[in-house]
């Protein structure tokens, strides 16, 4: 497995949030984590890593890009969950990227198919 992290550095400013002069903030764009290859339980520490990073270093929401999984185990999944939760926690959301017809199946496992980015659609 390999991971791409597309931050969006943290800032004295969050979504929403007016500022100082009474403007309110822009959106912010969602960091982006991008997983490639076979995410199984060999590579779930680099996975806690590389969540755990995300979302001490990045503001607002997260999207998982699985457009280059091509495979995910239970494991896996349960970790990207407790994200979830954490960042929920947070006032946060995580979305999931282009899931392939296998990882959609896991996600399903754990009623997280709605989490899937309604543009991009569950297959491909």
């Amino acid at each position: 497995m390999s991971i791409t992290i597309i931050p969006n550095p943290a800032s004295g400013t969050r979504r929403g949030q007016i500022t100082p002069r009474g403007a309110v903030s822009a959106p912010v764009a969602p960091a982006v984590l991008a997983l490639q290859g076979e995410v199984e339980a060999s590579t779930a520490q680099l996975l806690v890593d590389s969540m755990s990073a995300m979302i001490e270093w990045s503001v607002g929401d997260v999207v998982v890009d699985l457009t280059e999984v091509e495979f995910i185990d239970i494991a896996s999944v349960r970790v990207l969950d407790e994200a979830r939760q954490l960042l929920w926690r947070e006032g946060r959301h995580l979305t999931f990227r282009s899931p392939s017809k296998l990882a959609a199946m896991v996600l399903g496992l754990f009623g997280l198919t709605d989490l899937i980015e309604a543009s991009e659609g569950a297959e491909r």
